[in-house]
């Protein structure tokens, strides 16, 4: 019996081990099922220098309607209310998928980035009048449209040495009213630096740059909100206008015009313009329309407060030709590169050749 035991554990045992080494063989020779990696739905991948679309913050992604201005988040006026009839200031093919996130931030990886395409350059001839709101660092990551609005002091400086490098003369909007106005010539290549709002950024980091490279700009103040917190006091915007940088009107409280009533309408723009001249001691002429947010109506009432220009927030360069109370811009964003800058104003450039 004990040989016979013996004899069974054997046997079993050789065939466990000659299973054992068949499953072996078998499982070299049929590799195991890897699932394939999981790929983004085609169109959803894009270049570094052109990511994928961010969730819409307010703009199409096919052409970027301009902003309204200023944003509500960190110190700014209350934005102007629903669009007038005239208020459109869409810009035409200058932003093809507008808003994209880059590959890396040295200040927020998160915040979108503007991509200019060549069809964004300007080709008729006139003035570029650049638009800026702050100069800063965007303080609020999450807060897009702020970003948009807000152009580092790191990127305005490489911008302002840009027109100098290249040979433009920055000149102030008054230049541009007696150029469009009575024909009065202008340097070689010309470009008007506007400002937006008159946030305090104008005079701590903005006026340090133009100054380095004996540069001029128009600040749009706001009247009533000179002084609060964030903005310019009434002494830095002496200091500035006696620089030689000229100071132009924003209304009073940076309301939407065409939604107020002809009373109110007149108060927001002969009182900004009162109090500004009361400060300043010499005649302001030049307006900015909140918002870029305008119709008929507002324009005589522009033109019956005694204002010559006025600018919009509507894309293209300032002509001759153009409506001198109607003037469009071109809105400078924060995120543009250098490059992308550039692009726009070398076409700019031909119409005043050096």
């Amino acid at each position: 019996m004990g040989r016979l035991a013996v004899g069974w554990v054997l046997i079993l045992g050789t065939g466990i081990a000659g299973a054992a080494l068949a499953l072996g063989i078998w499982l070299r020779r049929v590799p195991p099922a890897i699932p394939p990696p999981i790929r983004p739905p085609v169109g959803t991948i894009a270049p570094r220098s052109q990511s994928a679309a961010l969730p819409r913050v307010g703009l199409p992604s096919t052409a970027m309607a301009a902003l309204p201005s200023p944003t509500t988040p960190t110190p700014s006026p209350s934005p102007a209310a629903a669009p007038g009839p005239n208020s459109a200031s869409t810009i035409p093919q200058r932003l093809v998928g507008a808003i994209s996130s880059p590959a890396a931030s040295a200040v927020d990886s998160t915040a979108p980035r503007v991509t200019v395409h060549a069809s964004a350059v300007p080709r008729s001839g006139g003035v570029p009048i650049l638009m800026y709101h702050y100069i800063r660092v965007n303080p609020i990551p999450r807060d897009r449209a702020g970003y948009i609005l807000s152009v580092p002091p790191r990127d305005f400086a490489a911008q302002m040495g840009y027109l100098s490098e290249a040979g433009f003369h920055t000149v102030t909007m008054a230049q541009v009213r007696d150029h469009l106005l009575h024909g009065t010539p202008l340097p070689p290549r010309p470009v008007a630096v506007t400002l937006d709002d008159g946030y305090e950024d104008a005079y701590t980091a903005a006026w340090p740059v133009l100054q380095r490279f004996h540069q001029t700009a128009t600040l749009y103040i706001v009247t009533g909100f000179v002084g609060r917190p964030g903005y310019l006091t009434w002494e830095q915007i002496g200091r500035l206008d006696r620089a030689g940088l000229e100071i132009g009107s924003h209304t009073v409280h940076h309301l939407s015009l065409p939604h107020l009533a002809p009373a109110a309408l007149q108060t927001e723009l002969t009182t900004s313009r009162q109090t500004l001249e009361a400060h300043l001691g010499h005649p302001v002429l030049d307006f900015c329309y909140p918002g870029g947010e305008f119709n008929q109506q507002v324009e005589d009432a522009v033109a019956a407060a005694g204002y010559a220009t006025a600018t919009t927030t509507r894309y293209g360069l300032a002509g001759p030709g153009d409506d001198p109370l109607a003037l469009p811009r071109i809105r400078v964003f924060g995120g543009e590169s250098l490059a992308q800058f550039a692009a726009v104003l070398s076409r700019a450039a031909t119409a005043h050749p050096q």
